[in-house]
């Protein structure tokens, strides 16, 4: 005798992905090369990704960089291919760069603090060819922006005026 619920368990094991597991055929035949046409597909990814760019710029979001996870999730070969680079520039070309700020992900699963993220980013910027004052710039400008877009609410705003103003005063003693 057939339960009554089994049939939402047992219908999608009909599916392809059921048969792809099970059966032999649909498992070689899911495993074959297949070419595909893709003229045409490079300039269509780069009007995407330029109207998406914009839709970001203007709405005022900001984008988080987490270097070490997306160097390790991302599959990048090292940080000087990290996409940050086209996202907000070290030394905008034109166009402004979106908002940016750091963060470290999972630091129990990545080994790391953002700390540790802010000087893989600096030395990457440096090893790029960045000037020490822009990248002073660049950073202070995503630690900025890590506190305009912070999703905690300050439990005591004098607490954050404090942490800020010292991050200030650190920032500014390096400046010199």
């Amino acid at each position: 005798m057939k339960e009554p619920w089994a049939d939402q368990y047992i219908k999608p094991r009909q599916g392809l992905a059921w048969k792809f597991a099970t059966d032999p055929t649909v498992f070689r035949r899911g495993r074959e090369t297949v070419m595909a046409q893709t003229e045409g597909d490079l300039r269509r990814m780069d009007v995407l990704q330029e109207a998406l760019r914009e839709e970001v710029h203007q709405r005022r979001l900001a984008v988080e960089i987490n270097p070490s996870s997306n160097l390790l999730v991302g599959n990048l070969a090292d940080i000087a291919h990290h996409p940050f680079w086209l996202l907000r520039p070290p030394v905008e070309k034109g166009r402004p760069g979106l908002r940016v700020c750091i963060g470290s992900d999972d630091p129990l699963t990545f080994a790391t603090h953002t700390a540790l993220e802010y000087q893989l980013l600096e030395d990457a910027l440096l090893a790029g060819g960045v000037g020490q004052p822009q990248v002073d710039d660049w950073l202070e400008q995503a630690r900025k922006t890590g506190l305009d877009y912070r999703f905690t609410s300050a439990i005591d705003d004098t607490l954050w005026s404090k942490i800020v103003q010292e991050s200030e005063l650190m920032y500014a003693g390096r400046q010199r």
